[in-house]
């Protein structure tokens, strides 16, 4: 890939992130999933140093905030990964046939084997600036 390329695509998602004044977690609103969804949103915000951040059942997004959803088919500027399992979940497509991970701006994964599958596979169109590493957060939760 184009040097040049990759370096403007990381400045842009730079520029955007910086715009926003606030991180929104877009959570589940399954009963099974809520006290996890909720754990790892207010770790998460406790490292911020943003403006704010806001909780939602909703899916909704605000206005100058980053929507962050921890499942792949709720919409979202940012998916991070809450679970170190595969089982083909960052490949699932919706009923047009495309794979609910293009929907992101940037996605968080557990390690560097799903980062790689993601960027192998055909059904992905994320460009490797898009695809960060970050861990398991809520092993990281459950260490602290």
């Amino acid at each position: 890939m184009d040097n040049a390329l990759m370096n403007n695509g990381v400045q842009e998602s730079n520029q955007e992130m910086k715009k926003a004044l606030a991180v929104h977690f877009n959570l589940s609103s399954t009963v099974n999933y809520a006290d996890v969804e909720g754990q790892i949103a207010n770790y998460i915000a406790e490292q911020l140093h943003a403006d704010g951040f806001s909780v939602t059942q909703s899916g909704s997004s605000i206005k100058n905030a980053l929507s962050v959803s921890f499942f792949i088919r709720q919409p979202a500027d940012i998916y991070i990964g809450h679970n170190l399992a595969d089982k083909n979940y960052l490949l699932q497509r919706n009923e047009q046939g495309d794979a609910y991970i293009n929907q992101f701006k940037h996605v968080f994964v557990p390690g560097s084997w799903a980062r790689e599958r993601l960027l192998k596979s055909r059904l992905c169109n994320l460009k490797p600036y898009q695809i960060h590493l970050i861990g398991s957060p809520r092993v990281a939760y459950l260490k602290n």
